[in-house]
Formats: structure tokens, sequence, C-alpha cells
């Protein structure tokens, strides 16, 4: 497994900050990260890289405002790779918490 993740997702109250890194380790390899997507309560906060291919690395800071605070809201994501690897996983920030995360790694 030569391509890493880590992905935090924190609410506040109504306000999701989603902070995401996803990388190759062996930068002088043929791998690249083909697909990345990461979504909080239905809406996709990164949908896919751009540009779509080649990318070794990909990172960064997304906000998001839930519907419904008060409501229990899905995370989810998926990765893959070009040399045929891929992951996905799914959490809840819970509605009945003001503050809450969710953390996925490898």
């Amino acid at each position: 497994m030569a391509t890493r993740y880590s992905i935090h997702v924190d609410k506040d109250r109504g306000k999701v900050k989603a902070v995401y890194d996803v990388w190759v380790t062996d930068m002088a390899s043929d791998e690249f990260i083909s697909s990345f997507v990461l979504s909080v309560d239905g809406t996709a906060l990164v949908t896919d890289l751009v540009p779509p291919v080649n990318n070794k690395r990909h990172f960064g800071t997304r906000h998001h405002v839930l519907k419904d605070p008060g409501k229990d809201a899905p995370v989810s994501f998926s990765i893959s790779n070009t040399r045929g690897w891929s992951t996905s996983g799914t959490d809840t920030l819970r509605g009945t918490r003001n503050y809450d995360d969710v953390y996925f790694s490898n």
C-alpha cells in the first residue's frame, strides 16, 4: 500500500470543517491518485481531483454548513489509485452532540 490518507471532519454546532491529506508515499513511482471523493450529509465537499490524473498529493480544507444540525450527518469518502488500490469508509456526525468529529486514516 503506497497511498496514504488522513481525513478529519469536525462538527461545531452547525458548522463542519473537513481537513484531508491523500498522498503517494513513493514520489518516484508510476503510481498516482486517480480518485478522491469526500461527502458530508449528502453534499460532496471534494468531488475529485483537478487535474483528474497524475496527482501524487491532494490536501486541503473544506467548510460546510449543515442543513439541520440536530440530525445525524453521514460522512463518507472513497479513494483509488492507478495501481488498482481503493478504499472507502463511512461514519456519522451525531446530531445529539453540538461538537463531534470523525477521523479516517491508514
